[in-house]
């Protein structure tokens, strides 16, 4: 006669670290409220950052539309003068 061995686990055996499967509301509420803090605190840095690079951008942006206008005139000049020389 052969015998078998079984063994059975409960359907909801994933027992994340330490922590006991039963917690009151209250932890895991408390839980999420740390958890929502620190998110937040990572986005309003990485909103900041963003902001800045932003501004960096634009003031960025300005100071290449006014090189843009004196090449633009440099060049204007430059083609005017070749004229008079002809």
């Amino acid at each position: 006669m052969t015998r078998f061995s079984v063994r059975v686990e409960p359907a909801n055996t994933r027992n994340y670290g330490k922590k006991p499967l039963r917690r009151y509301p209250y932890k895991i509420i408390k839980e999420w409220n740390v958890e929502l803090q620190e998110r937040t605190s990572k986005f309003r840095k990485q909103a900041n950052a963003i902001a800045e690079w932003d501004r960096r951008i634009l003031q960025n942006r300005d100071v290449l539309l006014k090189l843009e206008a004196k090449v633009a005139k440099v060049v204007d000049t430059q083609s005017n003068l070749e004229r008079h020389r002809s």
